[in-house]
């Protein structure tokens, strides 16, 4: 069944009502085709292009022109944007109060719907066509003329995020998403929001993915 839910805006100081009686379980898959009104536009769900620690992201539709939708169901995670990153933060990404430009994904806007008895939050967020680590399987250029393409907007975009005292911490290809299949310069940083702490990672020499470490990781 289709719906029309209340939306709520970055710029309205990102306030959600979170449920704190809802549990934590996997968020089960949104049909093809399953439709929810977003300010004035429709959106369309179409298949999943992703998931993460707090939840799945879609490939959309609004209107006919693409977008990706990360949908979450775990209030946790509205609490801690809210406590943590604050209202001022939130705006570094949201894409209307961003004039600098650093290339990472900013959010478009974010909203909440009711699907199967389940209550979700959701960021809606340009969609992009092609993953660093999707071109370098195909690429016949050389690693070194790669690294240097990228390098100046990967690191104006980590650049920026220092300045504001937030710290990426997992920089790998997969986290490397392109605007343009097959275009470099298009290139932008993402999954650099929220993450989950895990106790056992008080005992861990390190954490992240080991294979795109520093060589000091390994030592």
């Amino acid at each position: 069944m289709n719906q029309i839910n209340e939306t709520i805006d970055l710029d309205s100081n990102f306030i959600l009502k979170s449920r704190t009686d809802e549990t934590i379980e996997d968020i089960r898959n949104i049909p093809n085709g399953y439709k929810i009104r977003h300010k004035n536009c429709n959106i369309v769900f179409d298949k999943i292009i992703g998931e993460g620690s707090y939840g799945k992201v879609y490939l959309v539709y609004a209107d006919n022109k693409k977008l990706a939708l990360k949908l979450t169901n775990d209030g946790d995670e509205c609490r801690l944007i809210q406590t943590y990153l604050t209202p001022y933060e939130i705006g570094l990404f949201y894409s209307k109060n961003n004039n600098s430009n650093p290339p990472f994904i900013k959010y478009l806007g974010s909203g909440s719907l009711f699907y199967n008895e389940k209550f979700y939050h959701y960021y809606l967020m340009p969609y992009y066509v092609q993953s660093l680590s999707e071109f370098l399987k195909h690429s016949k250029d050389s690693i070194e003329n790669i690294f240097f393409t990228i390098a100046l907007r990967i690191m104006n975009a980590l650049g920026y995020l220092c300045s504001k005292n937030i710290t990426h911490g997992d920089i790998k290809p997969s986290y490397i998403l392109l605007k343009i299949e097959n275009n470099l310069d298009s290139c932008v940083l993402s999954d650099y929001g929220t993450s989950k702490f895990q106790p056992s990672f008080k005992n861990e020499k390190s954490v992240g993915t080991y294979m795109f470490m520093s060589l000091d990781a390994h030592l």
